[in-house]
């Protein structure tokens, strides 16, 4: 018999998670790929292989539906008779059979709809051609690290080779996909609107129709799926929760709205958010005046109008961070029980982010390994990400102990894109990403970094490292900055005034600090014109601390634009009403 390692991949990942419109599509985007790889991971296991990655306990883990998340590369050693190549092809005929058998349950909830039309030939062959699989295979000696390496190689080269057909279908004059343009639609022509499930005339191909019919089908685990306005809504109604008059006002326009007219259909009805002691969804707090008429809609903006309750929140963040040098540490490990090791780690880390999530009022979309991507409310951005990194950090602790590693310890970085809950969920991630690469790349990794993108005005950044006892670093100094103007010790305008000051006198910072620490003396134009603002300003020893190892003003200026929009949804949630009037409603 021969020892041999294994490892399989399968794709594309693109297309399985970042084509979307709906967080139901790309939640179920990342959990099919995941349900996939698992698949694959069993088939491995019950022909006799050991599992490197994913690392498992016991065999009930590799349960369809269970609640490991298994990425998409799969490493397995094998002690065997007969070639690799015979274990591949039995692990690729499962694959392929889990996908059709997905493909179906959502081709079967599409005809139970009576108002949809589906070419049903040209979702097949889509299937029948949609998904990647590769796989290699080597010889495994005592050297396991340079087998290892060789493995990665060759499948490297079978990526490389990939075999290219033409489509088994004639696409021409039928209308692409909407969401990414990548395939012909399979339906969507003359379609009708179905609330909360389709666009009218939305187009959507094989894959797309899985993404949104599957979940639906009573298959799948997770009952709600949040989306950007629901994540806006939350601190608005924690905040009413906490105001009795303004409870009672929003449960009588509840009332209003309880008619068949604005019931959601039975198909969504299981899937509906609980807001404490609220149900009301959220499209209604939102609502335009075609939506809900004009009696409920004067109602709505009596009460959303009125100082007591305010205009509900309108913005969210998407979040999406990852580890750091993760390949050099990896590379560090000698053998294959010390990746199991680092994957029985990563898989821990991965459970407790949803966890973390719901504290903070988050939403996940997929954590996997080291990667992470999730909704999160305003009112808890800072705190969350700060308790992500930190589980991260406590994992990556673990594993250094146990293996010592002679590497750097991986750090974790996350990108955050504050965005309008009606942006489009494409636009929104491609934000977060851009969010996460400024970590990375400005901030030097180890890092957290904002893109704020408002309806109008300019996009915004801020980044900084996480670790700093002092204002320097980002969760620091956000949360002194938040305090400040929830203390109405901040002025809510100095962010603007801050922006002229760096294009009157330039953007560069250069301070020095006194020998007793408390006086800030400035060397440059911009320095004095700024501690001329900050000396202005009724509360100015307390602010000044904001100057402490700033360069550019104009960061400053974003630091605290951006810090002011965090703030005002914070005390929105603690439902801090500076008055509480009656409203005739």
């Amino acid at each position: 018999m021969k020892k041999y390692l294994i490892q399989v991949t399968i794709g594309p990942v693109q297309d399985f998670i970042a084509s979307a419109r709906k967080l139901r599509d790309l939640w179920f985007g990342s959990d099919l790929l995941s349900e996939l790889s698992k698949t694959v991971a069993r088939t491995l296991n019950e022909q006799g292989a050991e599992l490197i990655f994913p690392f498992i306990q016991s065999k009930e883990e590799l349960e369809c539906g269970s609640s490991l998340i298994v990425a998409n590369k799969i490493l397995a050693k094998i002690e065997i008779n007969t070639t690799p190549a015979e274990i591949i092809a039995k692990v690729k005929e499962t694959w392929m059979a889990h996908r059709n058998m997905v493909a179906e349950r959502a081709f079967e909830k599409i005809l139970e709809i009576k108002k949809i039309k589906i070419n049903k030939s040209l979702y097949e062959k889509q299937i029948s051609d949609f998904g990647e699989f590769f796989a290699a295979w080597v010889e495994l000696t005592d050297d396991y690290k340079a087998a290892k390496s060789r493995l990665e190689k060759l499948l490297a080269g079978r990526k490389n080779l990939r075999e290219f057909e033409a489509p088994q279908w004639d696409g021409t004059g039928i209308p692409k996909n909407s969401l990414d343009g990548m395939r012909e639609a399979v339906l969507g022509e003359e379609q009708e609107e179905i609330r909360g499930l389709l666009k009218k005339n939305e187009r959507l191909d094989s894959l797309g129709c899985i993404k949104r019919f599957y979940p639906i089908s009573g298959e799948q685990k997770r009952m709600h799926f949040d989306d950007l306005t629901d994540i806006a809504l939350i601190p608005y109604l924690k905040g009413v929760e906490k105001n009795t008059v303004l409870l009672r006002y929003l449960k009588e326009f509840e009332r209003e709205l309880s008619s068949d007219k604005y019931r959601p259909p039975k198909w969504m009805s299981r899937y509906r958010p609980k807001y404490g002691a609220l149900t009301v969804l959220p499209e209604f707090l939102y609502a335009n005046k075609k939506d809900i008429g004009d009696t409920a809609y004067a109602k709505l903006k009596k009460l959303t109008n009125s100082k007591a309750a305010g205009e509900p929140n309108k913005y969210a963040c998407i979040l999406v961070g990852d580890g750091d040098r993760m390949g050099a540490a990896l590379t560090k490990i000698e053998n294959a029980e010390g990746h199991g090791i680092f994957s029985k780690h990563l898989n821990t880390f991965a459970e407790n982010i949803s966890t973390i999530l719901e504290k903070f009022d988050g939403s996940l979309i997929y954590a996997g390994g080291d990667d992470v991507m999730a909704y999160v409310p305003l009112h808890t951005v800072i705190e969350c990400t700060d308790a992500i990194r930190k589980e991260f950090s406590k994992s990556m602790g673990k594993i250094f102990n146990q293996l010592r590693i002679d590497s750097v310890i991986p750090t974790f970085s996350i990108g955050i894109a504050i965005v309008h809950h009606t942006e489009p969920l494409d636009r929104a991630l491609n934000l977060a990403r851009k969010a996460e690469s400024i970590a990375k790349s400005k901030a030097g990794r180890d890092a957290l970094a904002f893109v704020q993108h408002k309806r109008s005005g300019l996009e915004l950044t801020a980044y900084g490292k996480w670790d700093s006892n002092d204002i320097e670093g980002i969760v620091t100094r956000f949360t002194a900055i938040c305090d400040f103007y929830e203390s109405d010790i901040l002025p809510s305008t100095l962010g603007y005034q801050l922006r002229r000051a760096s294009r009157d006198a330039g953007d560069e910072l250069i301070f020095n600090i006194s020998e007793d620490g408390k006086t800030i003396i400035p060397l440059n134009a911009a320095a004095s014109l700024v501690l001329k603002i900050f000396n202005q300003k009724e509360h100015s020893e307390a602010l000044k601390k904001l100057l402490l190892k700033q360069t550019s003003i104009r960061r400053l200026a974003d630091d605290l634009v951006i810090a002011r929009q965090i703030a005002e949804v914070r005390s929105m949630s603690r439902g801090d009403l500076k008055n509480e009037i009656q409203i005739d409603i």
